[in-house]
């Protein structure tokens, strides 16, 4: 069971704020019971993880989700990597305790350091479907602490 966790004051539910594919990383990313917590199941969160699919609503008990388009360009991905790797490192200025650092470091450094000529362009994947074909060991954006 993967949950999907929500700002205490949002509304239409489609939102996320973080992700968690089980309790433990639900338990590490910090948050207080004023978040919302809403459970997924795991084909769901892996699907969103991959960045394949998306949120398009909320039913008040279920969520439903539509395909999602991939970065089409090199330009675009080396963007997204080096958006994440500049999330990834403000996490970890100042987490340096925290029990995923060391894994937030690598993925970090794979960011920085992917040679994205090294892919055909148009992709036809996300970047998250690409490490997980590649063996690249990776978390969606929304599981960063």
């Amino acid at each position: 069971m993967a949950y999907v966790i929500l700002n205490p004051n949002e509304t239409d539910k489609t939102h996320f704020y973080k992700i968690a594919a089980d309790d433990a990383e639900k338990n590490n990313l910090n948050i207080n019971e004023s978040f919302q917590v809403f459970t997924i199941s795991d084909e769901d969160f892996n699907n969103f993880k991959k960045n394949s699919k998306e949120v398009t609503g909320h039913n008040g008990t279920n969520y439903t989700w539509e395909d999602k388009g991939s970065p089409a360009t090199q330009e675009v991905l080396d963007q997204t990597l080096s958006q994440y790797a500049s999330y990834i490192n403000t996490f970890l200025l100042s987490n340096s305790n925290h029990p995923d650092y060391d894994f937030w470091t690598t993925y970090k450094n794979t960011c920085e350091s992917f040679d994205t000529s090294s892919l055909t362009y148009p992709m036809t994947v996300s970047w998250e479907e690409h490490c997980e074909s590649a063996n690249i060991a990776y978390k969606g954006m929304l599981q960063l602490p």
